[in-house]
């Protein structure tokens, strides 16, 4: 089932993002889109922690927050993929469940070429950080 992010299910949520902003403050990156061009609004983040035991033992380091709520689950993306206009997340049944959204998440995007490109790169950099083999698929 592929659906516009329509948040956890008891809430209503903008599909569309206009501002991207990153975090590399004491080994913790975080990349974040907003709802709104001054930061405001809804908004999906993901943060990335490496601690050297999780990653040795291959968990996950990576977290994804929906707000309001502060709705969260670490790892948990089993496919992310991204175009000049999308974002495209497929979750796992057990992260949609936790989160309480649908397991596919599309949502639109109004971004600047560079804040498209920060968007990629820390994407990149937040998913496939720590695991030797990396998940997910793009």
């Amino acid at each position: 089932m592929v659906s516009r992010w329509s948040g956890p299910r008891t809430r209503s949520w903008s599909d569309t993002f206009r501002l991207v902003g990153e975090s590399d403050d004491d080994n913790v990156y975080v990349i974040g889109l907003a709802e709104h061009s001054d930061g405001g609004g809804r908004s999906l983040t993901l943060s990335l922690d490496p601690d050297e035991d999780d990653v040795d033992a291959g968990f996950d380091i990576y977290c994804l927050v929906l707000d309001p709520g502060q709705h969260k689950f670490y790892g948990g993306i089993a496919e992310c993929v991204l175009d000049q206009q999308q974002l495209h997340l497929r979750l796992t049944p057990e992260a949609a469940t936790t989160v309480g959204i649908d397991p596919v998440l599309c949502v639109h995007l109004h971004l600047e070429p560079a804040q498209h490109t920060l968007l990629r790169d820390g994407l990149h950099r937040t998913l496939t950080g720590g695991r030797p083999t990396p998940d997910p698929t793009a």
